[in-house]
């Protein structure tokens, strides 16, 4: 009964809070196996999530492009602009 609630848990926390992050579902599910559910969750809610790593991407992709522009390299300006948009 006990390790039927243990694995519940942990897969509740890899489901729930690591598929959204950049941990991700399995190593947060891992994480709440080995450790605890309680110290999985922690551990999860520690990592970055997917849109803050694509809002990173986004703004970098910008800085380059500005960076190219001061450059005059404007082919590579429109791969950075357009890649931004993807």
């Amino acid at each position: 009964m006990l390790i039927g609630l243990w694995i519940f848990f942990a897969f509740f926390v890899g489901a729930v809070f690591g598929a959204a992050r950049k941990i991700g579902f399995f190593m947060s599910f891992l994480a709440s196996l080995v450790l605890s559910s309680i110290i999985g969750l922690i551990i999860t809610l520690f990592s970055e999530t997917n849109k803050s790593i694509e809002e990173k991407k986004k703004i970098q992709y910008i800085q380059e492009g500005r960076n190219c522009m001061t450059s005059n390299q404007f082919g590579q300006v429109l791969s950075y602009y357009f890649n931004d948009l993807s």
